[in-house]
């Protein structure tokens, strides 16, 4: 009987993945359905009992309305305010990631009314640590990663992706359009062709690079994608039909379609042409004519050669795209016209010669006053090693500027100059045979030079020199031939400018693949599927949206799988709620500070997260807080704390965006954990202890409370440095104060609340203790080493790291 059900149940599987392309159209779930309009959403809602719709009354929620609907038909009711120190420090560690300063919880709880807290929200969105601290958040579910690889070999990601980082944190803190980020990050390249700055925003798409897997990489950026933007599972149809919502395995094939010509590679930022130095990364179509197979069974070895897909959507979406392609700009790809390169290329082309010329005028004060001796022979190879250099360099900036402008003459030929492409590309011919020679030249003196140093009694090795100095001279030679025939009648045939750098396609391909020129054209299907995807029509991506930022103000999500709206995922748990603030959230621009602000001034944002003295009713009808009657506590993000550690003793460094800060410069770095470099290969060890970012896939944070966390906050180097400068804070904001007036503005500054009798006896007791250690161990300070103590036994309270 077991072996009977096991077949049966594999017979109905393998029923459902074969489902054909026409069972699809059967109704969809909740996720696929049209937003609602706030208007139709507070029609449809009536008071239990009632019968009469509502509407949010003048300066009402509508968050609070449509809780307080839902909680009248529950039988709760709402809890207590909470206190306006707890409420600074929720919105501040919200909004900015770390607590308000003294001076303005003081000023705050001295005047906690309504006008001044909205004047904080305001500020705090204002600011541009808000970028980075909803940046980071947002980073997480965008799976933001620097380069990893082995050693020097990139395998993973981007270097330099650290300004696709920089992208969302401006973009945030301007209050960019959320469906405007979504199409920068998918096809900026497509949608501005001719400003590469903004192609930085398609970061999104090159942090999925994977050196050694094609299909590997593709598989990430699908699955990826559709969970971050529109909470679909789509890589369950790789293999087959998807089992639960309506998208076939040949609509997974013509999702990837959409990204299959695409490929990533570095463009040059001014004032740097050096790739390892300094670069942005970005995609562009690199192979628009690439078919697209579907894969039997997932085989990525039997693909089904005889039917190519075309990109589309699934059926569900009832949507066909318009696609067409792209032409771009002369200097989109060919980077060598622009300006800045041209600037660059010129300033480092005369700094390098400026510098061998210094190099050379030191040298001719050295000159030795005998010819013949072995001393001058040897300056003598040093001066023409360096007038080789000079003119090597000189060369090669000339080389540069012929092929330049040949490029530049072949790409906009014009009819009005006797001087037509073929002259300017034997101009170009000319310069790379003198280049050629240059360059033998100053390696033929180089080995001269090595050979007039050698050891003659190492017979060997000389032999080796000699040799080596041989070849070197018969190659100038030949170069030297090469260019006196190019003088004589120079070719058109010319090595075009490869400024940019392609990401290999694999650990095998050849410099040559690498060094084929970047397309003209661009597909236009990145931009018409990101142009669906963050369209009003599209409802999906405003509710996963809107999902996500209220996780991360409330504690809880509105869907509770926040990746997978499909048809399996649990249904919202309040569907107005949801619909009525992705349509707000549209109507507002998809403004990410309107949409935060709303959530934020609500009353249910505003209650005190404790059950103490709560409703008896709430507590016995709705213990999970489904109705959202009270706050939920959150635990801080690794960089929060770090961040609230540094804020608090005054010691944070400020600085926005640049490079990630290295492993080894951590440890005495103020900066705050967002510009840490963040890769598989390279975690900070405090940020990891409290549920750092899994870089591979972060949705959503886990919450952990382990005793590592307890000793990693007593021991570690951040916890101590960081209450010693919170002592040295309070002593100056405080004065001298008596310990009871310590322990109450320790607390209100650190928890932000005041002790309770009990936790105030039990802290002037063990100051008391901590001083007696202190005068024992003749402290030059006993009373600010006790308080310092005290203070660091407050950063391990529970309070301290979560936001209540």
């Amino acid at each position: 009987m077991k072996a009977l059900r096991i077949i049966i149940t594999i017979g109905l599987l393998g029923a459902l993945s074969l489902q054909s392309e026409e069972t699809l159209d059967h109704p969809a779930g909740w996720a696929f359905q049209s937003v609602q309009s706030t208007s139709d959403i507070l029609n449809a809602n009536k008071h239990a009992g009632t019968g009469t719709s509502h509407s949010v009354p003048d300066g009402g929620s509508l968050i609070d309305f449509l809780l307080e609907i839902e909680r009248e038909k529950a039988g709760v009711s709402v809890a207590a305010e909470a206190s306006p120190g707890v409420l600074l420090r929720r919105v501040y560690l919200d909004l900015v990631g770390y607590p308000p300063s003294l001076d303005v919880i003081q000023s705050f709880t001295a005047n906690p009314s309504e006008t001044e807290y909205l004047k904080i929200v305001d500020q705090l969105l204002s600011s541009p640590q808000y970028g980075e601290r909803l940046g980071r958040r947002f980073l997480d579910i965008w799976r933001y990663a620097d380069w990893y690889g082995l050693g020097e070999q990139l395998r993973n990601s981007q270097k330099h992706i650290w300004r696709w980082r920089e992208y969302v944190v401006d973009s945030l803190n301007e209050d960019k359009g959320y469906d405007q980020m979504i199409v920068e990050m998918l096809a900026a390249d497509e949608l501005y062709p001719g400003d590469w700055e903004k192609s930085v925003a398609t970061g999104f798409l090159a942090r999925n690079y994977y050196l050694f897997n094609r299909d590997t990489w593709l598989d990430d950026t699908l699955e990826h994608t559709f969970k971050a933007f529109l909470g679909l599972t789509l890589n369950c149809a790789k293999c087959h039909d998807h089992k639960y919502d309506p998208i076939s395995q040949k609509d997974y094939y013509r999702m990837r379609a959409f990204f299959e010509p695409h490929q990533v590679r570095l463009d040059p930022t001014p004032g740097e042409l050096n790739y390892e130095a300094d670069g942005l990364p970005r995609v562009y179509d690199a192979h628009p004519e690439t078919p697209t197979f579907l894969y039997i069974r997932g085989d990525t070895k039997n693909p089904d050669t005889d039917h190519p897909l075309s990109p589309a959507l699934p059926a569900v979406f009832r949507k066909e795209l318009q696609i067409q392609s792209i032409e771009l700009p002369a200097e989109i790809y060919h980077p060598g016209l622009r300006d800045y390169v041209l600037e660059t290329q010129r300033n480092q082309s005369q700094q390098k010669i400026e510098s061998i010329q210094s190099d050379k005028d030191k040298l001719l004060n050295e000159e030795p006053e005998s010819v013949d001796s072995r001393e001058w022979r040897l300056w003598d190879i040093r001066r023409q090693i360096l007038e080789a250099s000079q003119s090597l360099a000189e060369a090669n900036y000339s080389s540069w500027m012929a092929r330049r402008n040949a490029d530049e003459k072949r790409l906009n030929s014009t009819n009005s100059s006797d001087q037509g492409p073929d002259w300017f590309a034997r101009q170009a011919h000319l310069a790379e045979k003198r280049l050629a020679y240059r360059t033998a030249d100053l390696a033929w003196l180089k080995s001269r030079k090595s050979l007039m140093e050698a050891d003659v009694n190492d017979e060997e090795n000389f032999k080796k020199i000699r040799k080596n100095e041989e070849d070197l001279r018969k190659s100038r030679q030949e170069q030297e031939r090469v260019w006196t025939l190019a003088l004589k009648d120079p070719k058109s045939n010319y090595t075009p400018l490869r400024e940019g750098k392609k990401a290999p396609e694999g650990p095998a391909e050849t410099a040559e693949s690498q060094a084929l020129p970047f397309p003209s054209i661009s597909t236009g299907r990145r931009l018409a599927l990101a142009q669906w995807m963050a369209s009003k029509e599209n409802p999906l991506t405003a509710r996963v949206a809107v999902n996500h930022l209220w996780t991360r103000h409330f504690g809880r999500p509105l869907v509770p799988n926040v990746f997978d709206f499909g048809n399996n995922s649990p249904s919202p748990t309040h569907p107005d709620l949801l619909d009525a603030l992705a349509y707000e959230f549209m109507q507002d621009g998809w403004s990410l500070k309107k949409l935060t602000r709303r959530m934020v001034t609500s009353q249910a944002y505003r209650l005190q997260s404790s059950n103490k003295n709560a409703p008896s009713a709430s507590l016995s009808n709705d213990p999970e807080n489904r109705w959202y009657w009270r706050m939920n506590p959150i635990r801080m993000q690794s960089q929060a704390l770090r961040d609230s550690l540094l804020t608090l003793s005054d010691e944070i460094d400020w600085s926005l965006g640049g490079p990630p800060i290295e492993p080894q410069k951590q440890a005495e770095s103020r900066r705050r954990g967002l510009y840490f470099h963040h890769s598989r290969d390279d975690l900070n060890r405090f940020q990891v202890l409290f549920d750092e970012a899994n870089i591979l896939e972060c949705y959503r944070r886990e919450e952990s409370i382990v005793p590592q966390q307890a000793l990693g906050l007593v021991n570690s180097r951040e916890s101590e440095r960081a209450a010693q400068g919170i002592t040295r804070a309070l002593q100056q904001n405080l004065g001298q104060v008596s310990d009871e007036e310590w322990i109450q503005e320790s607390f209100v500054f650190l928890l932000g609340y005041a002790p309770t009798e009990e936790e105030s006896f039990i802290c002037e007791e063990q100051l008391s203790e901590f001083h007696k250690i202190a005068l024992d161990a003749d402290a030059a300070d006993p009373v600010t080493r006790s308080r310092t103590r005290l203070v660091h036994a407050l950063l391990n309270h529970n309070d301290f790291i979560t936001r209540r």
